[in-house]
C-alpha cells in the first residue's frame, strides 16, 4: 500500500473542495488536472465522483434555502442520460487521447470565464424544456468524462436564480444527483482495491472538512479577481496535458 499516494490524493482533493467552496467552481479543474498525475485516470474520476457527491449534499443542505427547485428538473434529467456516453468514451478511449481532450477543453474554458465575468455579455438562457434538455445532456457528457458540470448549468441556472448563493445552491443540488449516477457508473467499471477505498474515504472526510471552512470565505472573497486568475492558469494546465 503506497501512503504518499494516499496522503497525496487526500491533500489534492482537501485543497480542490476547499477552492470550490470558497469560489462556487474548481474542483473538477483542479482535482481531475492533478490526480492523474499520481493515480489513473479511471481511478481519479471514480474519487472525484464520491468527492463530488459528499461536498454537493454538504453544501446543499447549507444552501437549502436558495435552492431554486422549479428550474432543476430538465437539466438534471437530461444530465443523467449524458453520463452512460460520456463514462463510455473515458473506458474506450486512450489515456493519452483523454489528457488531450481535457487540456484541449481547459483551453476552452478561458473565453468562458471572460465572458460570464463581464457583466455586458452575460448569457441568460430561458428557462425551458429544450435549453434545459440541449445544456443538460453536453453537461452530462462532460461530467461523465471529466467531472465537469458546473459551466454548462451555470449559464443555464444564471438566468433563473435570483442571487448568487440562490445559483450556488441550485448548482450544489444539481451535483449531488449527476454526482451520485457517476459513482454507480464508475462503481461498475472501475475495480475497489483496498488503497483506492482508502483513497476515496479519506478523500470524502477531507471534503467534508474542506467544505466547511471553503463556505466560511465565500461570502467575503471577490469572485471576479478569483475568476481572472483562473483564466490565466488554465491555458497552462491544458498546455501541460496536451503536451505532456
Amino acid at each position: 500500500m503506497d501512503i504518499l499516494t494516499i496522503v497525496g490524493v487526500t491533500a489534492i482533493n482537501f485543497f480542490s473542495v476547499f477552492l470550490q467552496g470558497c469560489t462556487g467552481f474548481g474542483y473538477a479543474i483542479t482535482a481531475m488536472f492533478l490526480m492523474p498525475f499520481i493515480l489513473p485516470y479511471k481511478e481519479s474520476m471514480f474519487i472525484g465522483t464520491i468527492v463530488i457527491v459528499f461536498m454537493a449534499v454538504q453544501m446543499a443542505v447549507y444552501l437549502r434555502k436558495h435552492i431554486n427547485f422549479k428550474v432543476v428538473l430538465v437539466p438534471i434529467l437530461f444530465c443523467l442520460l449524458g453520463i452512460w456516453p460520456g463514462v463510455y468514451l473515458i473506458r474506450t478511449l486512450d489515456e493519452k487521447i483523454v489528457r488531450l481532450i481535457f487540456g484541449i477543453f481547459l483551453i476552452c474554458l478561458v473565453p468562458y470565464f471572460y465572458f460570464t465575468s463581464d457583466p455586458k455579455f452575460k448569457i441568460n438562457l430561458k428557462a425551458n424544456f429544450i435549453n434545459g434538455s440541449i445544456v443538460g445532456f453536453i453537461a452530462g457528457i462532460a461530467t461523465g468524462m471529466f467531472n465537469m458540470t458546473g459551466p454548462f448549468f451555470t449559464m443555464y441556472y444564471f438566468g433563473c436564480c435570483e442571487d448568487s448563493l440562490s445559483l450556488k445552491g441550485t448548482m450544489e443540488f444539481s451535483y449531488v444527483f449527476t454526482g451520485l449516477a457517476s459513482v454507480v457508473m464508475y462503481a461498475i467499471y472501475t475495480p475497489l482495491t483496498p488503497q483506492l477505498s482508502i483513497e476515496a474515504v479519506l478523500s470524502s472526510i477531507a471534503c467534508l472538512v474542506a467544505g466547511f471552512l471553503g463556505l466560511k470565505v465565500y461570502k467575503k472573497l471577490n469572485k471576479k479577481i478569483v475568476r481572472y486568475i483562473f483564466m490565466g492558469i488554465l491555458p497552462i494546465l491544458g498546455l501541460i496535458l496536451i503536451f505532456r
